[in-house]
């Protein structure tokens, strides 16, 4: 984590916070604990990382590349190149 973006969302880690976009990648992380999903906003130098429980998994399986998707998220981390967000779910 970076010091500078620390000291700016200090305030809003763990605060849950509404995110729309375009569905661009979406896979299950490598621990098997969490779906991943990433915006496509075609800047690969700043991604939004979102990850689901697994009990979200049937749900956000569902979702298809370049779907416009709504969710709410709590803010976990962020740096230079990325802002993190975990316990996402969608409706």
């Amino acid at each position: 984590m970076s010091l500078q973006a620390d000291k700016l969302f200090s305030d809003f880690y763990g605060k849950w916070m509404r995110l729309s976009g375009r569905v661009g990648d979406l896979r299950q992380t490598s621990s098997g604990n969490n779906i991943l999903l990433v915006f496509d906003d075609n800047k690969p130098s700043e991604q939004l990382f979102m990850f689901f429980d697994l009990e979200w998994k049937d749900r956000v399986s569902t979702l298809v590349h370049d779907q416009n998707v709504n969710v709410e998220c709590q803010l976990s981390g962020a740096d230079r190149y990325s802002v993190t967000f975990q316990h996402c779910r969608t409706n």
